[in-house]
């Protein structure tokens, strides 16, 4: 009886280990099948993306135009230019008249005055010519109205021909160089004393 009992229990023992390992082997069989369909479905994906067509937005080329034709070429209208000395935006004219550098000396004290003297004069429309001076004399704006009236002639001045002068003698001696209205200016005078002068050429000398 004994011996019996003994080899029913390794049988079951046998029967048991048996149902364990093929129980094993269905389940690495299970996951080596799994492994392999994952597997299959990886390389598929890799050759459908690898195979996919790369799609390339197309960049326009730069548009270039097309040279002109000379007879599409229409030249600019011609504006005049204006006259030496004048500018002349929209009507207003200014014409420079003259710039003259001025020297005074008196003679008796020995005390020498140099200046000088830009003159211009301004139109608009058809008003007439307003007289503008800059420069360093006391009154220059006075003093071109007083050269424009004799067109820069030093020798034609008169400014003041009915005051009276004084009779006694302290030589004064002036001079003038420059241009005016284009031309040449170098002159030169000495008169018997200051009042003279004043009478004569006004504010010109006026330092």
């Amino acid at each position: 009886m004994r011996r019996l009992a003994a080899a029913t229990t390794n049988a079951a023992t046998a029967t048991a280990a048996a149902a364990t390992v093929t129980v094993a082997v269905a389940v690495t069989t299970l996951l080596a099948g799994a492994a392999l369909v994952a597997g299959t479905a990886a390389a598929q994906a890799a050759t459908t993306v690898s195979t996919s067509p790369i799609s390339v937005p197309m960049i326009p080329a730069p548009m270039i135009p097309a040279p002109m034709a000379p007879s599409q070429m229409i030249p600019a209208p011609m504006t005049p230019a204006p006259a030496p000395g004048t500018l002349n935006p929209g009507g207003f004219a200014i014409h420079l008249l003259g710039g003259l550098h001025l020297k005074r000396v008196d003679t008796t004290t020995g005390q020498t005055h140099t200046g000088y003297l830009l003159c211009t004069s301004t139109t608009s429309g058809s008003a007439a010519p307003v007289i503008h001076g800059v420069g360093g004399v006391k009154d220059p704006t006075s003093a071109c109205a007083e050269l424009a009236e004799v067109n820069g002639d030093f020798d034609a001045l008169a400014v003041h021909p009915t005051w009276m002068a004084p009779s006694f003698v302290a030589p004064v001696a002036v001079q003038a160089a420059g241009t005016w209205e284009g031309a040449k200016v170098a002159w030169s005078h000495q008169y018997s004393n200051s009042g003279v002068l004043v009478r004569t050429t006004g504010d010109v000398f006026a330092f």
